[in-house]
């Protein structure tokens, strides 16, 4: 009966603990208004996709998209329509192999979500921060930077 009893609340406590951290993202009122107070938004269509040749310790990749602007939403450094932007970001490596890429992959579970690799002629909305000197984008909203366009009809 002591067995029965350690092994039930061992299992509670790990489910207590699954179930907390598997939503421990930033609250969505949050990202709404990191969304909303983006200076850069636009629709755009992904031309090109470079990618680092090296793996940082963390396990992080970066990766350049170059984009073509289909609809500006909201822009304060002036992209029109038909212009080409960079956006840098990065993704997680996908078979972490190193404790501090493993440590990436559960910083993806207990923190914000981090971006995912995009293909070329991927279409959807980007929430961006303004360039810097080097004319080069950056997300605003981590993972939740990248929105997939929906097909018509769903």
């Amino acid at each position: 009966m002591k067995r029965f009893a350690i092994i039930s609340l061992v299992t509670l406590i790990a489910f207590t603990i699954h179930t907390s951290v598997a939503y421990t993202e930033i609250a969505p009122g949050l990202i709404a208004n990191m969304k909303k107070k983006a200076p850069e938004v636009f629709k755009v269509e992904i031309r090109k996709v470079t990618q680092a040749d090296t793996t940082m310790p963390s396990g992080r990749i970066n990766v350049a998209y170059e984009t073509k602007v289909l609809e500006v939403l909201r822009s304060k450094s002036g992209v029109k329509v038909g212009d080409t932007i960079t956006i840098e970001t990065y993704y997680l490596h996908p078979n972490p192999k190193t404790p501090e890429e493993v440590a990436g992959v559960l910083s993806d579970i207990l923190g914000p979500k981090h971006p995912v690799l995009l293909s070329k002629q991927w279409k959807g909305k980007v929430y961006l921060h303004s360039p810097r000197a080097d004319k080069k984008f950056k997300i605003a909203v981590f993972g939740r930077s990248f929105e997939r366009e929906k097909k018509k009809g769903r």
